[in-house]
């Protein structure tokens, strides 16, 4: 006898748990009611088996097997069916956009694999957001939270976190229903600080000591421009001999390989740590028969946050909106649904340091005062770590201060400027427009 291969997996469909072939952790809106969290998304943090990571205060990432990150691209997240991947970052958001705290009936989660049921994302479990039925839950709701934030960080002074939600449904008859909702918060999120020196290795890299003072090729973890770096003799030191004679002898017995990294600005410094989130959503539910609902439901959300990945990114005035139309049965549904997102000022703090300090002057001016202010010191006779401190107060004079006048306009003009080709291809195209005096040192800029 020929058999044929057999796939047994979990329906789409509400069971009870005990009947369910595959785990699922439950949180119910009462849970969510009761649990003392700035977020229902704190929640998930709490069920078995769980590992959640928090890149800010509104941007929670949840895994439950394997390696997780702030963004998370093998664990599903579903609000009423829809995915709530955003389109340009390619994984979920977490609660910039989806449902309000109020509107949220419960949250079930399939730990592991999922892929059966949810699409090969679900590598690392899936989570299922329902809302909740305007013909079940009817009239106003109100939710206020307040807390404080940052106590005891001298770092950062205490600030306030502020999160409003309401919520209002109606039932016109036994065939029709309405629901509108809105959530917002408003807090002051942290800042990362961690300014301890990277050695990079290609795509990896090492802790090792050294500070802006004590170290040329200062890279500060949380320091964003002090990524470009040349070898100052290769490029410079020895340019400068070829047009100098006299100093070739000199320049001949140095090391072959002096890095000198660009000076850059800390986050505290770059980064916008005002934390705005607005949702808002409606839905209109229509009872085609007694087992046959139909739904039309939109969801947007704006606002700003940062978010950790590879790099540091500030998403500033991002706006995602959510549209699905659905037909629905205890048997079978039919759904369609759209994601539209503008990243609206969103930036990356490095790639956006690096052309700020471009803008206000070119790596091929300031290597070169570098150069020759590091030369003049070293043939003075002072020793080689203060020479390159003098060489650095040399190319870093009129370097913009940040917060000043001049600094915010050069800031907004290299932020508001919009990438319409690949991000790394625009880059160094954008290097290559600035830096045209000697090609041998272009050359090695648009590797780095």
């Amino acid at each position: 006898m020929l058999g044929q291969e057999i796939v047994v997996s979990a329906s789409r469909f509400s069971e009870r748990l005990l009947e369910s072939p595959v785990t699922v952790e439950r949180v119910s809106a009462a849970a969510i009611k009761n649990t003392p969290a700035a977020s229902y998304y704190d929640i998930i943090g709490k069920l078995k088996g769980v590992d959640v990571v928090n890149a800010s205060l509104t941007f929670t990432s949840p895994t439950t097997r394997g390696f997780a990150g702030s963004g998370n691209t093998r664990f599903n997240q579903q609000v009423d069916g829809i995915d709530n991947q955003a389109p340009a970052l390619n994984f979920s958001v977490g609660s910039v956009v989806g449902l309000s705290e109020l509107d949220v009936e419960s949250m079930e989660l399939l730990p592991g694999a999922s892929s059966a049921l949810y699409g090969s994302g679900g590598m690392n479990g899936t989570l299922l957001i329902s809302s909740k039925s305007p013909f079940k839950y009817t009239g106003l709701s109100f939710q206020a939270k307040s807390g404080v934030m940052n106590v005891g960080n001298d770092y950062r002074g205490t600030s306030p976190y502020y999160n409003f939600a309401a919520r209002w449904a109606q039932k016109v008859s036994e065939k029709f229903a309405y629901k509108i909702t809105s959530e917002y918060i408003h807090a002051r999120d942290w800042l990362a600080r961690d300014y301890r020196n990277y050695g990079r290795v290609g795509t990896n890299g090492v802790i090792k000591d050294g500070t802006r003072e004590t170290d040329p090729n200062y890279d500060g973890i949380n320091v964003y421009g002090d990524e470009t770096t040349i070898n100052l003799r290769s490029l410079v030191l020895n340019a400068i001999g070829a047009q100098v004679p006299f100093w070739q002898s000199y320049i001949n017995q140095m090391p072959e390989n002096i890095p000198v990294s660009r000076t850059g600005y800390t986050e505290a410094e770059l980064a916008d740590p005002n934390t705005v989130n607005f949702k808002v959503g409606a839905a209109l539910h229509y009872k085609i028969t007694p087992k046959i609902e139909a739904s039309l439901m939109g969801q947007f959300g704006t606002g700003n946050t940062i978010y950790t990945g590879s790099d540091r990114y500030s998403l500033k005035d991002l706006r995602i909106g959510q549209y699905k139309l659905e037909f629905k049965s205890d048997d079978w549904f039919l759904r369609a649904y759209t994601t539209q997102e503008n990243a609206g000022e969103s930036h990356n703090l490095t790639a956006t340091a690096r052309q700020f300090n471009e803008l206000w002057k070119p790596s091929n001016q300031w290597y070169q005062q570098y150069g020759f202010a590091y030369l003049n010191a070293k043939m003075a006779g002072i020793g080689d770590m203060e020479a390159h401190n003098m060489a650095r107060a040399a190319a870093d004079e009129g370097r913009p201060q940040a917060g000043s006048a001049e600094f915010n306009k050069l800031w907004d003009e290299v932020r508001l400027k919009p990438i319409y080709q690949n991000g790394d291809c625009f880059l160094i195209s954008q290097i290559y427009t600035l830096l045209k005096v000697n090609t041998t040192f272009l050359r090695l800029l648009i590797t780095q």
